[in-house]
């Protein structure tokens, strides 16, 4: 059911998932990788404005990054779930949040508008910095 104010959107997002969202989400077992996957695809397909966005820069890999949402999902086992850290393509580019991070997405162009990047994904437990 969606919220006040809430829409579904009628674009179709593309996920890039980085090399960091890849190697971390080997921490975890199959059966929730699995989840992780589906609910990212499930959630951020049709609401990704939903999810707040973390405030200041958050380093990953030692560079900062600007602009960044997070979502949590649940799996078995990890008390308080899992976080994914992603960015809309769209909104980076209307608040310039590339330039206000340490380095842009490599591949980022004015054709990738409706896309999704993936950037790490976690425990909850781990925080938000690494």
């Amino acid at each position: 059911m969606l919220s006040r104010g809430e829409s579904v959107t009628s674009k179709v997002y593309e996920f890039i998932p980085l090399d960091t969202f890849g190697q971390r989400l080997t921490r975890f077992p199959q059966k929730d990788k699995e989840k992780i996957k589906r609910k990212i695809e499930e959630m951020l397909s049709a609401y990704p404005y939903r999810f707040p966005m973390l405030t200041g820069p958050i380093n990953l890999d030692g560079l900062n990054i600007r602009g960044l949402r997070h979502m949590k999902t649940g799996v078995s086992g990890i008390k308080g779930g899992a976080y994914v850290l992603y960015r809309i393509c769209e909104e980076c580019k209307k608040n310039q949040y590339h330039t206000k991070s340490d380095a842009p997405c490599a591949f980022c162009a004015n054709t990738k508008d409706n896309h999704i990047v993936l950037f790490d994904v976690g425990p909850r437990s781990d925080d938000y910095s690494r």
